[in-house]
């Protein structure tokens, strides 16, 4: 695995010699060794050019039929294909449902269980090349292809275990980050960690191409009682476009653009963005992970847990099939039921303003007029939904 990218990376990034380019409104654009860093210090968008959502959704595949199809538990992804057709990944099922561009089930693929075409923890489904379908399965460790008939053409197994967030790359490979087994507990580590995972590519073969960057790593808290998820844990993210990586590590609002080969391309950052975490926004997490009736261990671990000093930058980042990279704002457990709004930044990398989604929708899938996801009711019954995208 290639180690040595991180320190050549940051050479790069901080080198003395930089060359200005000229500036548009409310940011600043400059080239640092080849990098591009562009650097918005105010939203570009005025209120008549911000895009919004219309809250009414164009499609609800919950109410568009009826019967087991149209039921989802524990939908994991759903993107819309080029002929409008919508793939959905129900993991509960273990299929992968389709449906016409108007709601009507058209069939499903797949199931649970361990054989070919069928899936133990389907995770994610994406376009592949220009009309096939990839379907990954975590705990398999297996990559599916599907034809553009809907059919199961190829079984690609990993040769590496813990992999998660896998991508298409290229025409001939995949990205993901790979999660090494940890050994800070057992030399008795505690308190807040975080570890880099290596980003690796993979071939079409399931062999490992090379280690093409790291990502920042998941934020745990260590304990005598065991690893727990700290208040306002930080995540690294990571999205694809046109053969390029986008990286995130929710330090800050910044976001790395890598080439297919990890080479750092291009830095987008808002300097100055507000982390500021209150007094009562550190109660009111601290209040939901207690619970109504808290036991004596709950207490104990909740209590263990430090008091971060910022909050993540974003929670998910996105980028949408024109190439505008999406970064949802971060929201503390006891806003979970309260709308989303997430930053957009154009292909060029300058921040535009943000966008507002309906509360308790999750976000799959962003295109040039819609957006695609998963919206939960008051009892939590499951919607895969889709919402016009209005651009003026």
């Amino acid at each position: 695995m290639n180690k040595g990218l991180l320190p050549l990376i940051a050479a790069l990034t901080f080198a003395a010699c930089a060359t200005d380019i000229p500036e548009r409104r409310g940011s600043v654009v400059r080239d640092s060794a080849g990098i591009r860093i562009v650097e918005s210090t105010s939203p570009r968008w005025s209120t008549a050019e911000a895009w919004s959502v219309d809250p009414a959704p164009l499609l609800d595949l919950a109410t568009s039929g009826a019967g087991p199809p149209h039921e989802f538990y524990r939908v994991r992804d759903a993107i819309r294909l080029p002929d409008g057709v919508i793939a959905v990944a129900d993991h509960t099922s273990g299929e992968i449902r389709f449906f016409s561009s108007t709601g009507e089930f058209l069939r499903a693929v797949g199931r649970r269980g361990e054989g070919p075409g069928e899936f133990q923890r389907l995770t994610s489904v994406h376009q592949f090349r220009s009309d096939s379908l990839i379907a990954f399965d975590y705990w398999a460790r297996r990559v599916t292809v599907l034809s553009p008939q809907r059919e199961v053409s190829r079984i690609i197994t990993l040769r590496l275990p813990f992999v998660r967030r896998l991508h298409p790359l290229d025409q001939t490979s995949f990205v993901a980050t790979f999660i090494s087994p940890s050994v800070l507990r057992a030399e008795g580590v505690e308190g807040l960690v975080r570890k880099p995972e290596p980003v690796v590519r993979f071939s079409l073969t399931g062999k490992v191409i090379d280690t093409v960057a790291f990502s920042a790593g998941v934020e745990e808290v260590l304990l005598s009682s065991g690893a727990h998820s700290p208040l306002f844990g930080k995540l690294d993210h990571l999205a694809v476009y046109q053969e390029r990586i986008y990286l995130g590590s929710a330090d800050q609002m910044q976001i790395d653009v890598l080439g297919a080969n990890g080479r750092l391309e291009r830095i987008i950052r808002v300097p100055d963005y507000d982390l500021h975490l209150s007094a009562q926004e550190l109660q009111a997490e601290r209040d939901w992970r207690l619970g109504e009736d808290p036991s004596p261990f709950v207490r104990d671990y909740v209590s263990s847990l430090p008091d971060p000093e910022t909050k993540p930058a974003y929670a998910d980042l996105l980028v949408d099939t024109e190439g505008f990279a999406w970064a949802a704002k971060f929201q503390g457990r006891a806003e979970s039921n309260e709308p989303q709004r997430w930053n957009v930044f154009d292909p060029a990398g300058e921040w535009l303003g943000s966008v507002q989604v309906p509360a308790r929708f999750t976000v799959y899938e962003i295109g040039r007029d819609y957006v695609l996801g998963l919206w939960r009711d008051a009892d939590d019954v499951e919607h895969v939904r889709m919402y016009e995208l209005i651009k003026p």
